[in-house]
């Protein structure tokens, strides 16, 4: 019903605004869409004629829609999951990414992701600190289906490519300040300073906070908040005519708490998750909680009394931290030959993040868990492109190297003061070694057969080594979980893709593309009794196809968007619970099916409407024994079905003067936050309004906005784990509810 009032009400908005009179609209200038110019085959083209499946959104949509951090994305892009937490972490900048039901929830230096970030070329290894801001980037494309022909490191779900400002030749600068709900308070400023005609230079700071929504209840502080501070430089050197070289640095800084967590395990006879009947919980009731009492004189029993049912409220006193450290540079060269495009990409990323996490929700340590990662990335990239034949054959081949290395110091606190008495000691400290080698050779063909047909060919040869060193031990009696013996794992594989596009008009394209990808395996870093060597996870691999067709109006008023996709996904990676442990399993086959749609549509010179429809059947096909999912299991961060709807109207006022009303509707059926399908685990349906109204003083440069963010205050999960046999715990990550503010913007020479 509240799906239907909300589309009920953007139709009343949008023919509200209908002009009475259609000649007042004969007389007025026929809109147009604005033209899109992609990247996302390493070269410049019109969306509406690149034959490949990939939402947009340039510099004026983030600043509209509000999109203030990437994983906003997914309000407005079908088919797309964005968690800024991955389960059984804690932290608040962990990218958990899915489009079409393929992606990766876990955080660990072990696991690839499945869908990859890439900033201006360079890949972002780790889904912690990828949680970005968007002070400083130009444009964002998503792009469907498995990457690797065209971007340096492969991914199997789908790339977030990222291109940040280019500096301008003249003198300019924006601030924007946001003040709102919940001691919000932002800033941001951007500058562009030429130092000589040929070298020029960006300047991007940024700094985010806002309290945080959920409270600790015996210990008053709270989860959830914002306090972030980032800034990018890029400079760019004109050194001749042919050749350019661009030396980007970027950096972050945030300290907060962890993400909220709320303990919602329920009675036994609805869910069979009741805390007090679990395995340790029991135990340690019997054996130590009955026989000490808490400040509040109440007994140490682990039980339901600890279950507040309110997402916003927690019992925890445990550890409550989440920080993220990063700093990276990347310098590109761009050298213009006869014929031929050559590029190189250099690029650096240092990340330090700690993070903390009390799952339980109580007084009691019955469960808490730390991390402290230092990781660093290094990688080189070489590309040429080029044309031939009257440039009926257009060409890109590449050269990658990538080498990541990461320790991980891992404590885990289960129950220490159970174990001591029963002799069972089992809280874990120590660290993790991880180690990455890649290299690449890649190239995509694309041949003119008439004017109309043309056949694109390309394929990857990757060749990955993973290294592994566990000094993970028993605390108590300093056993060591696994040998301290450095492990191996390498594969190589070749990933084709073949597709065509025919180009019926000038304004019309239909493609049919044929992809191959694959994602490394690794190793499993959680051991909790000693192993004789670590359990290793294979590759995961999908073959994907994927029609479309792309339709612009000859009037350039409107166009339509569409694609269906069929994957046959193998050897898939989940995120499960083993007893007591949470590791990475092979566990399933599958099958992905579904169709995304999406248009825009000048209404008149005032209406521009956007909307997007996303489809998605998963199924599992085949399971591996006593793996943790059935065939009849739910794909986790899969919605069957996804919606959005946008409007943009503005009107020039007397004077110049403007105003702009942009809202945006999204719509989402439910979902499942873990691979078991936990019911408390899954989300329903969800539909969530955003909008802003700003007022633009055209001759003073200044522009003030307010702004709401889900206004109709949905309250909802974003992530979690369950663990039910041993901890009896459920734990789930709830996001934040309605904002509001305002937000001035004043553009030195805009």
């Amino acid at each position: 019903m509240k799906t239907k009032a909300m589309i009920g009400l953007y139709a009343a908005i949008v023919f509200s605004g209908t002009p009475a009179s259609a000649e007042k609209l004969k007389k007025s200038t026929a809109p147009k869409l604005e033209e899109i110019t992609i990247y996302a085959r390493k070269k410049s083209e019109e969306i509406n004629t690149t034959p490949i499946t990939v939402t947009a959104f340039d510099r004026a949509d983030l600043r509209k829609f509000q999109l203030s951090r990437i994983n906003e994305l997914e309000k407005l892009t079908p088919n797309l999951q964005f968690d800024t937490t991955s389960p059984i972490s804690g932290s608040t900048q962990s990218a958990a990414v899915f489009i079409r039901g393929i992606g990766q929830s876990e955080f660990l230096l072990t696991n690839d992701s499945g869908v990859g970030i890439y900033v201006d070329g360079a890949y972002r290894a780790r889904s912690l600190g990828a949680v970005l801001d968007t002070a400083s980037i130009a444009q964002i494309e998503i792009i469907k289906g498995p990457q690797g022909m065209l971007f340096g490191k492969n991914t199997i779900g789908g790339a977030i490519n990222i291109l940040t400002e280019p500096p301008r030749d003249a003198l300019s600068a924006t601030i924007t300040t946001r003040f709102g709900s919940d001691h919000r308070l932002d800033a941001v400023a951007t500058a562009d300073i030429p130092i000589t005609p040929d070298l020029v230079t960006h300047w991007a700071f940024s700094s985010r906070q806002i309290d945080g929504y959920s409270e600790r209840l015996l210990t008053g502080d709270k989860q959830g908040n914002e306090d972030m501070q980032s800034f990018f430089s890029k400079w760019l050197w004109r050194a001749t005519d042919a050749l350019n070289i661009t030396l980007a640095i970027d950096g972050q800084d945030s300290q907060e708490s962890s993400s909220p967590t709320s303990l919602i395990a329920r009675n036994a006879t609805k869910f069979d998750t009741n805390i007090d009947n679990s395995a340790l919980s029991s135990t340690y009731n019997s054996i130590i909680g009955q026989n000490i009492l808490l400040a509040s004189g109440l007994d140490a029993q682990f039980d339901s009394r600890y279950l507040t049912l309110d997402p916003e409220k927690s019992f925890a006193t445990g550890p409550n931290y989440s920080e993220v450290e990063s700093l990276g540079g990347q310098i590109s060269v761009d050298w213009q030959l006869a014929q031929v495009m050559l590029k190189s990409i250099s690029a650096y990323r240092d990340l330090d993040t700690r993070f903390a996490r009390d799952p339980d929700g109580s007084p009691i340590t019955a469960l808490h868990t730390r991390n402290d990662i230092n990781h660093y990335q290094l990688s080189q990239e070489f590309q040429a492109l080029g044309s031939a034949i009257n440039e009926r054959i257009e060409w890109i081949m590449g050269l990658y190297y990538f080498y990541e290395a990461g320790r991980d110091r891992v404590i885990a606190d289960l129950y220490p003061s159970l174990f001591p008495a029963a002799g069972i000691p089992l809280s874990i400290n120590g660290y993790y070694d991880a180690e990455q080698t890649s290299y690449a050779v890649y190239g995509q063909f694309s041949f003119e057969l008439t004017k109309q047909l043309h056949l694109n060919i390309g394929a990857r040869y990757t060749d990955e080594e993973k290294r592994f060193r566990s000094q993970q031990a028993l605390a108590d009696i300093k056993v060591l979980l696994l040998p301290s013996d450095t492990y191996t794992n390498r594969i190589d594989e070749w990933t084709p893709s073949i597709g065509m596009d025919y180009q019926w008009s000038d304004h019309a394209i239909v493609y049919f593309n044929y992809t191959e990808g694959f994602k490394s395996g690794g190793y499993v870093a959680r051991y909790i009794t000693p192993t004789a060597q670590p359990i290793e996870f294979s590759p995961e691999y999908v073959d994907n196809y994927e029609a479309g067709i792309k339709v612009l109006s000859a009037d350039k008023r409107w166009h339509l968007h569409a694609a269906a996709f069929y994957a046959d996904y193998t050897d898939i990676q989940l995120l499960v619970f083993d007893g007591i442990i949470p590791l990475t399993e092979n566990a399933a086959k599958g099958r992905v099916r579904g169709a995304e749609a999406s248009a825009k549509y000048h209404l008149n010179n005032h209406w521009l409407l956007s909307s997007s429809l996303g489809y998605v059947d998963a199924d599992f096909t085949d399971v591996a024994d006593n793996a943790t999912v059935s065939k009849d299991s739910d794909f986790v961060n899969t919605p069957e079905w996804t919606a959005q709807l946008a409007i943009d109207y503005r009107i020039t006022l007397a004077g110049g003067d403007q105003l702009q009303l942009t809202s945006d509707f999204s719509w989402r059926s439910a979902v499942a936050n873990d691979a078991a399908n936990n019911p408390l685990l899954i989300e329903g349906e969800l539909g969530l309004w955003s909008a802003r109204l700003a007022y633009q003083l055209v001759k003073a440069d200044w522009e003030l906005a307010l702004y709401g963010k889900n206004l109709t205050d949905e309250v909802y999960i974003m992530s979690g784990a369950s663990d039910i046999p041993t901890f009896g715990i459920t734990e789930a990550n709830y996001t934040r509810g309605r904002e509001w503010g305002i937000e001035t913007t004043y553009r030195l020479n805009p």
